[in-house]
């Protein structure tokens, strides 16, 4: 058999050892497992947009004032300038300022008695409806009115001190009216009636009170001067 013995020199066997020990590690290092990868499933964080919040609704129009509005303007539109220079709206009861705003009433033609009223007819708050004592005065004054169909009779409108100036007459006109309706439901001509609102301007009693704000909330009636 022949002899294979490697006749190496030092350095020889240094590479010879070296090269040996490399070829037994990879085969070791080449039997372990590779590690199985881990799949790392990527976090999606979801971007909903916000919904977008429901807008601010619009600034609620002030109903009152804008009907206040639109009926200065029909007022002004239809006024005319009374005799003494002073604008009045169409009807010649109440005095304009220069928006078509009511700025007072104008007193009637006819002169009233100066004695004071001839009666008087009061009503709940805010209301221009008659009560029953309201009714049997009134019943009263028609009597004497149907039996002298040439007397006439002026009734104003009166109206507590709160509120607004024109809400008042407007109320105090409501309440007029409320009046003249129920004379000429009993036979009152409807010549001998005329009307006229004060609102809150001519006042019974300035007394605050429930009491005084009761004796403000009336319809007088008044006869003209013989």
């Amino acid at each position: 058999m022949p002899n294979f013995a490697l006749n190496l020199t030092p350095k020889t066997n240094v590479l010879y050892v070296l090269a040996l020990a490399a070829s037994l590690t990879v085969p070791a290092a080449c039997s372990k497992k590779a590690p199985a990868h881990t799949l790392v499933t990527p976090t999606v964080f979801a971007t909903t947009a916000e919904a977008p919040s429901d807008p601010q609704p619009a600034s609620t129009v002030d109903n009152t004032a804008s009907a206040e509005s639109l009926a200065a303007a029909e007022r002004l539109r239809s006024s005319t300038i009374n005799s003494d220079g002073q604008r009045v709206d169409a009807t010649g009861q109440y005095y304009l300022d220069e928006q078509g705003n009511i700025i007072g009433a104008v007193e009637p033609s006819q002169p009233t008695a100066n004695v004071g009223p001839a009666a008087v007819v009061y009503f709940d708050y805010d209301s221009s409806l008659l009560s029953e004592d309201a009714q049997q005065t009134l019943n009263q004054q028609a009597a004497g009115l149907t039996t002298n169909p040439d007397l006439v009779v002026v009734v104003q409108g009166h109206t507590d001190q709160r509120g607004t100036r024109e809400y008042n007459l407007a109320l105090g006109e409501r309440r007029a009216k409320q009046v003249q309706d129920y004379l000429q439901f009993t036979g009152v001509k409807t010549e001998q009636i005329s009307t006229i609102s004060y609102g809150k301007e001519k006042l019974a009693t300035t007394d605050n009170s429930e009491e005084g704000l009761k004796l403000n909330r009336r319809a007088e009636l008044h006869y003209p001067n013989p």
